[in-house]
């Protein structure tokens, strides 16, 4: 099968592509989904969008090497830049898809916001994953009309008609969005999946971090302020003042939010806690997990949701996962007391965090209950990246219609 893949490199793609990284380190998603479509022998041609300025291709992972072709377009930040950069990816694809012959055309993001209607007009079927979206956030706080003209690209996967539209089971809220959206039939499949998670085998779960602190609480979210932080930082203070004084914490994740990993420091120093809390940066996703596992507790505070690719991660290996009670997107996942705990703020999670330190056994029953009810409900990143392949190929192929009938429909 011919693919035109037409995406943004979001983090994790970004590092294959520029910085000769081997290893996913960023939002599986994506990355394990390209790669399935590369090495089952599909000749994917990638014309992808990146922010800022223009930096050669570096890449070292050989499976990347395989795809047909790579076309990178750098966007700059200027109102001018993101004009020019519409109009040239638009021209790109309109041109591909009348110079050469594709069997599917992927639009994985919103890096072309016309593709489905080119796709369409060419007669090629188009399918469009997003994995995140905050349009139904924006249409609590502004009007449609608003959202339309300030955020276009990110409104418009919602009206572009097209074979289906996939998007992440995170928090992203797809039929809510479509309704403050007035949207009562689609015109296209809706799809909302959770994605998979690499479950450990025996020998990975009796792994032990090396070169760490004894005592730590851990959060495996990109620093951005959404990702509450600023709370991680307080539940230590707390701890602290109240003797625990051995404990540290431990923050992985990229800086996606300028700054604010100054600004981090700066709380911890005012609280005295410069050498209890340590950043690793970017993390290898081999290695976040056993960071979670290995921790006392993990804190998640995005005060929205926090089912993300860390959380579930770290409640597939048996973490103790504190979240928000507000999280309405963690309900099955995150059962207070049971498979893990749902707290009001910092002082309650304190107070959790002092319990289970009391109560070892208490601590492993949580553990055990998280593993067992996440294999219930999350599958495997196998199953998970052969869903989306399926997915795909029953669009393209009549004969290959059935492999979606399992697939419920949003809509």
């Amino acid at each position: 099968m011919k693919i035109l893949y037409v995406a943004t490199a979001y983090a994790g793609l970004d590092s294959l592509l520029f910085e000769r990284a081997y290893r996913i380190d960023g939002l599986p998603p994506q990355t394990k989904v390209l790669r399935a479509f590369i090495e089952r022998g599909d000749e994917v041609e990638m014309l992808i969008h990146v922010d800022g300025q223009k930096r050669p291709l570096s890449i070292a992972c050989d499976w990347l090497k395989k795809a047909q072709s790579i076309q990178v377009i750098f966007r700059g930040d200027k109102v001018w830049d993101k004009l020019l950069f519409i109009r040239s990816m638009d021209k790109i694809v309109k041109t591909s898809l009348k110079e050469k012959e594709f069997n599917f055309v992927y639009l994985v993001g919103d890096a072309c916001v016309n593709g489905a209607k080119y796709a369409h007009r060419a007669g090629v079927p188009c399918g469009q994953r997003l994995f995140g979206s905050y349009v139904k956030w924006m249409l609590a706080q502004h009007s449609k009309i608003w959202c339309v003209l300030f955020h276009y690209p990110r409104v418009a996967p919602f009206f572009t008609k097209k074979s289906f539209l996939l998007m992440t089971k995170d928090g992203s809220d797809f039929e809510g969005t479509l309704q403050r959206l007035g949207i009562e039939q689609p015109f296209y499949d809706a799809y909302e999946w959770t994605n998979g998670v690499c479950f450990p085998s025996k020998d990975e779960e009796s792994l032990q971090m090396q070169d760490c602190p004894k005592t730590y609480l851990f959060c495996g979210s990109r620093l951005e302020r959404i990702k509450g932080q600023k709370t991680c930082i307080e539940v230590l203070r707390l701890l602290h003042e109240r003797g625990y004084q051995d404990i540290h914490l431990v923050l992985a994740g990229r800086v996606s939010e300028p700054g604010f990993d100054d600004e981090l420091r700066e709380d911890a120093k005012r609280y005295n806690l410069e050498s209890k809390v340590h950043f690793l940066g970017s993390v290898p996703q081999h290695q976040v997990w056993l960071w979670a596992k290995n921790a006392l507790a993990t804190l998640a505070f995005n005060s929205y949701s926090n089912r993300g690719n860390a959380t579930i991660e770290a409640l597939a290996v048996g973490a103790v996962v504190i979240v928000p009670k507000t999280d309405i997107w963690m309900d099955d996942l995150v059962i207070d007391e049971k498979t893990g705990f749902r707290v009001e703020g910092a002082l309650d999670a304190a107070d959790r965090i002092e319990r289970i330190m009391k109560n070892p056994e208490y601590s492993a029953s949580i553990r055990q209950n998280a593993q067992e009810q996440t294999r219930k409900i999350i599958p495997s990143w196998e199953q998970r990246i052969k869903m989306e392949l399926d997915l795909v190929d029953s669009y393209v192929f009549p004969e290959k219609r059935e492999l979606r009938a399992d697939f419920p429909k949003l809509r």
